[in-house]
């Protein structure tokens, strides 16, 4: 029997300028459908925010006036931190009166991100280059104008998939830097993404646990570690902690975990971590391995980026090719 993906819905009767209808905060990558819909008179120089993420490092979100449609995404690395994404705001040529609905889809099956703006004058679809959009809050709020009878959905259809793959910046997908990189170009796309660059293990086992309380994968892949550095003497006690929760929901809820180690570099050292991976009985992908860095800190040759933390083109692929070692079940299209 086909899984049916869980969907968040919130609705409310009046939404003032300024005032937020929210379905909090989620980490997911992929898959996903964020859809708004309310009665308006008139946008007039007003403008409406719809956002997984609004001014959050990590999120993404476009503004709707009378006249255009803009697109922002917020880095706390970039200067400034908040991005436009598109060239110049699009030019809709719609009417904003009666009602308004929009669909934005993020790395679904329809592949690429687009929103699509509909009202009693017509319809107008606009490509999203640049949406990241998995850190904050999934939310629409109008500014300078007042909504009735609005409601608010979320999904991701990757929820149904039989991998679920928690993860930190080691978990891109859009570059070629990145390990996910490589499985989706291969066509192997049976996994959810959750996590964001910079999430440790605690913050990445409060994600998995909201999640299946709706849905529960085949298999659960842990690929966290690299942000609970080791003290000198043991394991990262917060990874310890977060990682044995995360097998004792699997066991409960019938999922086979996968752990991984965590790759060693110049300025991050995992060695106990590893150890304590190692020592579990438990199936791991090995990373650490991969790019030769159980010598402590020296990875092969070209495959440490210039940050000494990330891989390269090259470890990133290495990488990959560990995980269809380690997980071969990873290869199954659907």
């Amino acid at each position: 029997m086909k899984k049916i993906p869980c969907i968040l819905k919130t609705d409310i009767q009046m939404l003032g300028s300024g005032e937020k209808l929210s379905l909090g905060e989620n980490l997911i990558k992929t898959g996903k459908h964020l859809s708004f819909t309310a009665d308006l008179d008139d946008i007039g120089n007003g403008r409406i925010i719809i956002a997984h993420g609004y001014m959050v490092t990590h999120g993404s979100w476009i503004e709707i006036t009378g006249d255009t449609v803009s697109c922002f995404s917020y880095y706390y690395y970039a200067k400034p931190p908040l991005c436009p994404t598109l060239k110049e705001p699009a030019a809709h040529g719609l009417k904003i009166r009666d009602f308004l609905t929009v669909n934005i889809e993020a790395y679904s099956k329809s592949g690429g991100c687009f929103a699509q703006i509909m009202t009693s004058s017509g319809l107008f679809r606009l490509d999203l280059p640049g949406w990241c959009a998995n850190e904050g809050e999934v939310m629409a709020m109008p500014e300078g104008v007042s909504l009735k009878n609005c409601r608010l959905n979320w999904f991701s259809e990757d929820f149904s998939k039989d991998i679920w793959i928690v993860g930190d910046s080691y978990l891109g997908f859009t570059s070629k830097q990145r390990w996910p990189y490589y499985l989706f170009r291969d066509g192997y796309k049976n996994a959810l993404l959750m996590g964001f660059p910079g999430m440790n293990a605690e913050r990445g086992i409060e994600e998995f646990k909201k999640w299946v309380e709706y849905q529960t994968p085949t298999f659960a892949v842990w690929c966290l570690g690299m942000n609970n550095l080791d003290p000198e003497d043991k394991a990262n006690e917060g990874y310890v902690a977060a990682t044995a929760e995360f097998l004792g929901i699997c066991k409960k809820k019938g999922i086979t975990p996968i752990l991984s180690t965590t790759p060693n570099t110049p300025k991050r050292i995992s060695r106990h971590k590893n150890a304590w991976v190692r020592s579990l009985g438990v199936r791991y992908i090995d990373f650490n391995r991969a790019v030769g860095a159980d010598k402590i800190l020296e990875w092969y040759p070209d495959m440490l980026s210039a940050d000494l933390v990330h891989p390269d083109e090259l470890g990133a692929k290495a990488l990959y090719m560990q995980v269809l070692t380690d997980f071969p079940e990873i290869m199954h299209r659907f």
